[in-house]
């Protein structure tokens, strides 16, 4: 007699037995197709796959999930082998191999290495950049783009930084942050990335359609600023941050991005460092106090000067909607023209061009 898990019923064998129902391994979760004969439970242990089968799963539900994946792990080595023997390119947004013969990677590099301002020639490591470690095998563990994408992070993070600290000279160190990250964020990387065609260029084992393998899309647009940045030089990558990621602020409310924590606080200590008076609260226009919907509008001085109005159900959510925006103010306080340091480095080509 088979040793069943305790949630399957005689009812649910038999429905599974007739195919009338879906079944899904308790400890893998895979989603059954059909159940083996009884007399072959016994030999889930040697079967398994995964090796993590223990005495209490010798079921029919978990052999069936065990030979299940052993059965689809021999079939994907046996498509990945086939694909390799034709030569066929996979496609990686959906991890299928693309049809047709139209398909040339030296040719798309070389259109990519055009819309990055530059010849291929002059990139020779853009290949490697678009190349996860996924895609290759032991002997060739450098060939992957980890160490190009630390460089490329931290580069492009470097002149973002450097353009909001002297854009924004009244902007506090955790806005500057906030900013930076967002600008560097997955799912900035991910559209800039698309829009530059770097997605279908990457190599990699597994499908990028899905959300959690999207860091890899990131990883390769940080490795190609790395690129931008070793082969080319400091300029390229500048202008890749300034024609690609700093553009992604238009349209943007600031105030959504930046996290502001006790912004009453943050505003008495900002006009205290200014030798002004501290900000004084005071209601403005009311309306519908004894309603269920009331409205307030309250403004925040400093003196006789108004910084800011805000408007709320309660007088407090109104104080602190003043106070929010008396601060985004003074944090988007802009320098036009503001010179940054990297503007002694020299000009460099432009590294973005739009095929019209």
């Amino acid at each position: 007699t088979p040793v069943l898990h305790p949630r399957l019923s005689a009812s649910m064998l038999r429905t599974a037995r007739f195919g009338l129902g879906v079944l899904r391994c308790a400890t893998h979760g895979r989603r059954l197709s059909r159940l083996p004969p009884t007399s072959e439970v016994g030999n889930c242990l040697t079967s398994c796959s995964l090796r993590t089968c223990s005495v209490a799963d010798q079921s029919l539900r978990h052999f069936s999930a065990c030979t299940y994946l052993r059965q689809e792990k021999e079939l994907t080595k046996a498509e990945e082998a086939d694909g390799l023997k034709q030569g066929t390119p996979v496609d990686p947004r959906t991890g299928e191999r693309r049809k047709g013969s139209n398909w040339s990677d030296n040719t798309e590099l070389r259109a990519l290495a055009q819309r990055l301002g530059h010849d291929l020639k002059a990139l020779p490591s853009l290949k490697i950049a678009l190349t996860h470690k996924s895609a290759l095998g032991s002997s060739q563990e450098q060939d992957h783009n980890r160490r190009f994408s630390d460089l490329g992070e931290l580069v492009l993070k470097l002149y973002v930084h450097e353009y909001l600290y002297f854009r924004y000279p009244n902007l506090s160190g955790m806005g500057l942050y906030d900013l930076r990250e967002h600008l560097t964020s997955q799912d900035v990387s991910v559209n800039i990335a698309n829009y530059l065609g770097i997605t279908d260029l990457i190599r990699c084992k597994y499908p990028l359609n899905l959300p959690r393998n999207l860091y890899i899309i990131q990883w390769a647009f940080y490795a190609t600023g790395g690129v931008l940045y070793a082969d080319v030089g400091p300029q390229a990558a500048r202008k890749l941050v300034h024609d690609c990621i700093l553009p992604q602020l238009a349209g943007k409310d600031v105030h959504d991005i930046i996290k502001l924590q006790h912004p009453k606080l943050l505003l008495k200590n900002i006009l205290s460092d200014q030798g002004q008076p501290l900000p004084v609260s005071r209601l403005l226009r009311e309306s519908g106090r004894l309603t269920h919907f009331p409205s307030f509008v309250v403004g925040v001085y400093s003196g006789d000067r108004l910084l800011a109005e805000g408007c709320g159900t309660s007088l407090k959510r109104a104080e602190k909607e003043a106070t929010v925006a008396a601060l985004m103010k003074h944090y988007q306080v802009e320098v036009s023209q503001a010179p940054l340091p990297s503007d002694r480095e020299g000009s460099g080509r432009a590294v973005f061009r739009r095929n019209e």
